[in-house]
């Protein structure tokens, strides 16, 4: 067979060769919400190196400019649906069973799960990214966070080892400044199983509801109005900043049932925008002049309403929305979505530098200019990392069993290398 007949094929067929390991079954619609998540980080940093490497300004009369970067500089609203998300997921096991559910076995293999599916990924590329840097001396090239605090880069590294770089010292990650969204993932995987035996714990379901719209409201106000202080002074970089997006993710879950019913009980035009609607809201939750107000309520709110249209949206099972969730290459990058997040500063960081070493000087003095070189020549090469990663890293640690068939794998090693004879 001709080769180059092959590689549409390859394109066709690698969304479901490469479909992500699950334990239960496999919703592509939720990938697809990963997807909307990772293109806003993605564009987002894009956006800041765009500007950082072509100058770093945008002229003051340059409306369109302006608009551009204000409605794609958003890598934060990406983390905030990346928490809702969460939130679904991990409660799935769980949703619709009673409190006696949150077990020890449970537990035990809850806790297994985390540790043994999300930290060697991220353990593998901290401590490769440190031994590059303190072996070879390189500095990253117009960046804003790296010399920020703690001044050693050793000190940052073992913050960053044990999830509490924010925490600690009130900075993003020096050696993955996008770490600071999955430390607080982190927090919340510690403190779900709690979350959940005390919610599963509330007599009835509608009670639940009551309760669960009560804390949510709760959690809104403190997000949006309670400031850090001496006695706090980083909690902003804590799961209790962004409470209530993993409540969101949680009681979407709860009553799934329920607002799938309504979704698809929606007439045709309308349902079918849910999730369409939902995007534009997190896109433009942020312009406000000042102040945690937009709108006369608290942003968070108009953030979190704008995550549940978008879950509405892709649990209708049907419609524009749900379709582009659910296809092929769509639901790949978002089911690649974690390697994507972990490697994508690092090349685009690099990348930054060669591109505006070489292009002309007159194609990258404007920031939006150089936007639209970057988004042709910067983010495929990005998604295509981050998807090599996930096919050689990531999935790898996705099967359950990996840690036998590693010690499988270093068995046999030994025994080839044993000298003949030996007994």
């Amino acid at each position: 067979m001709n080769k180059m007949a092959t590689i549409p094929r390859l394109l066709v067929d690698a969304p479901r060769a490469l479909a992500r390991r699950t334990s239960g079954a496999y919703r592509r619609e939720i990938d697809g919400l990963r997807y909307f998540a990772i293109a806003f980080v993605l564009i987002g940093h894009l956006c800041e190196r765009s500007q950082r490497f072509s100058g770093g300004t945008v002229a003051s009369g340059d409306r369109l400019s302006h608009l551009v970067y204000y409605l794609l500089q958003r890598p934060g609203i990406g983390v905030l649906l990346f928490f809702s998300i969460s939130g679904f997921v991990i409660f799935s096991p769980v949703s619709g069973k009673t409190q006696s559910a949150v077990n020890p076995e449970f537990l035990k293999s809850y806790f297994r799960r985390r540790a043994l599916r999300i930290e060697p990924p991220y353990l593998l590329l901290l401590i490769a990214t440190y031994i590059l840097i303190k072996s070879t001396g390189f500095v990253p090239p117009n960046t804003h966070r790296y010399f920020q605090a703690p001044a050693s880069l050793t000190e940052s590294l073992f913050a960053s080892l044990v999830y509490s770089h924010g925490w600690i010292f009130g900075t993003l990650p020096r050696l993955l400044p996008p770490g600071w969204s999955l430390e607080i993932e982190i927090q919340f995987y510690i403190l779900a199983p709690i979350i959940f035996f005390l919610y599963l714990g509330i007599g009835t379901r509608w009670a639940r509801a009551a309760i669960g719209v009560a804390a949510l409201a709760a959690s809104l106000v403190w997000s949006a109005f309670i400031v850090p202080s001496d006695t706090a002074p980083h909690w902003d970089l804590t799961v209790l900043k962004f409470a209530p997006f993993f409540l969101t993710g949680i009681l979407i879950k709860d009553f799934e049932a329920e607002l799938t019913a309504f979704a698809q009980g929606l007439q045709r035009t309308l349902g079918a925008a849910l999730g369409w609607f939902g995007l534009a809201i997190l896109m433009v939750a942020g312009w406000y002049p000042g102040g945690p107000l937009w709108i006369g309520i608290p942003i968070e709110t108009a953030e979190v309403f704008g995550c549940l249209m978008m879950f509405l949206g892709a649990l209708r099972g049907r419609g524009s929305f749900f379709a582009f969730c659910a296809s092929g290459w769509v639901s790949l990058i978002g089911g690649a979505c974690y390697s994507i997040y972990l490697t994508h500063l690092q090349v685009m960081q690099m990348a930054s530098s060669v591109v505006s070493h070489f292009l002309p000087h007159a194609l990258t003095n404007t920031p939006l200019i150089y936007l639209s070189i970057t988004v042709v020549l910067i983010l495929p090469l990005t998604i295509t990392a981050g998807l090599i990663f996930y096919a050689v890293v990531e999935r790898t640690f996705m099967l359950k069993n990996w840690p036998e068939l590693l010690r499988q794998f270093i068995v046999r090693q030994a025994m080839r290398l044993r000298p003949r004879g030996a007994t």
